[in-house]
Protein backbone atom coordinates (compact mmCIF):
# COMPACT_ATOMS: atom_id res chain seq x y z
CA UNK A 1 0.00 0.00 0.00
CA UNK A 2 1.61 3.36 -0.62
CA UNK A 3 1.35 6.23 1.73
CA UNK A 4 -1.27 8.25 -0.87
CA UNK A 5 -3.86 5.04 0.14
CA UNK A 6 -2.86 4.95 3.40
CA UNK A 7 -3.78 8.28 3.96
CA UNK A 8 -7.28 8.02 1.90
CA UNK A 9 -8.00 5.03 3.73
CA UNK A 10 -8.01 6.54 6.89
CA UNK A 11 -9.06 9.53 5.99
CA UNK A 12 -12.24 8.31 4.56
CA UNK A 13 -13.08 6.58 7.73
CA UNK A 14 -12.85 9.61 10.07
CA UNK A 15 -15.15 10.61 11.86
CA UNK A 16 -15.17 14.34 12.24
CA UNK A 17 -18.34 15.11 14.58
CA UNK A 18 -16.64 13.18 16.86
CA UNK A 19 -13.63 14.32 17.38
CA UNK A 20 -12.54 17.43 19.63
CA UNK A 21 -10.79 20.42 18.40
CA UNK A 22 -7.81 19.47 19.60
CA UNK A 23 -8.05 16.27 17.92
CA UNK A 24 -8.93 18.06 14.68
CA UNK A 25 -6.06 20.26 14.78
CA UNK A 26 -3.49 17.35 15.10
CA UNK A 27 -5.02 15.99 12.18
CA UNK A 28 -5.09 18.85 10.18
CA UNK A 29 -1.31 18.83 10.95
CA UNK A 30 -0.91 15.77 10.33
CA UNK A 31 -2.90 15.88 6.42
CA UNK A 32 -0.27 18.23 5.61
CA UNK A 33 2.49 16.66 6.67
CA UNK A 34 1.43 13.59 4.76
CA UNK A 35 0.27 15.54 1.64
CA UNK A 36 3.23 17.39 1.53
CA UNK A 37 5.53 13.98 1.72
CA UNK A 38 3.07 11.85 -0.54
CA UNK A 39 4.26 15.70 -3.28
CA UNK A 40 7.36 15.31 -2.78
CA UNK A 41 7.61 11.31 -2.79
CA UNK A 42 5.66 11.42 -5.88
CA UNK A 43 7.75 14.11 -7.84
CA UNK A 44 11.12 12.56 -6.62
CA UNK A 45 9.77 9.32 -8.60
CA UNK A 46 7.54 10.27 -10.88
CA UNK A 47 4.64 7.13 -9.93
CA UNK A 48 3.09 5.58 -7.05
CA UNK A 49 3.37 2.19 -6.66
CA UNK A 50 -0.50 -0.03 -7.10
CA UNK A 51 -1.36 -3.20 -7.22
CA UNK A 52 2.25 -3.87 -8.07
CA UNK A 53 2.42 -1.29 -11.00
CA UNK A 54 3.84 1.70 -10.82
CA UNK A 55 1.38 4.84 -12.17
CA UNK A 56 1.45 8.67 -11.29
CA UNK A 57 -1.02 9.69 -9.09
CA UNK A 58 -4.32 10.98 -10.35
CA UNK A 59 -5.72 14.65 -9.67
CA UNK A 60 -8.52 12.25 -8.16
CA UNK A 61 -6.15 10.49 -5.91
CA UNK A 62 -5.11 14.39 -4.31
CA UNK A 63 -8.65 15.78 -4.32
CA UNK A 64 -10.17 12.91 -2.40
CA UNK A 65 -7.45 13.50 0.61
CA UNK A 66 -7.66 17.38 -0.14
CA UNK A 67 -11.70 17.15 -0.31
CA UNK A 68 -11.23 15.49 3.86
CA UNK A 69 -8.61 17.79 4.95
CA UNK A 70 -11.08 21.21 3.82
CA UNK A 71 -13.82 19.77 5.82
CA UNK A 72 -11.96 19.31 9.03
CA UNK A 73 -10.34 22.78 8.67
CA UNK A 74 -14.24 24.25 8.23
CA UNK A 75 -15.33 22.37 11.31
CA UNK A 76 -11.67 23.87 12.88
CA UNK A 77 -13.05 27.25 12.04
CA UNK A 78 -16.72 26.65 12.85
CA UNK A 79 -15.91 25.30 16.99
CA UNK A 80 -13.55 28.13 17.02
CA UNK A 81 -16.39 30.29 16.24
CA UNK A 82 -18.55 29.01 18.47
CA UNK A 83 -20.51 26.40 16.50
CA UNK A 84 -22.10 23.64 17.91
CA UNK A 85 -20.02 20.47 17.62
Amino acid sequence: MTRLEALERKYKEMNIEEMTLAELKQERANMRGWMEAVIAESGARGVVELDGMDRLPSLYDFAAVEAKMRAVEVEIVWRELGGEG
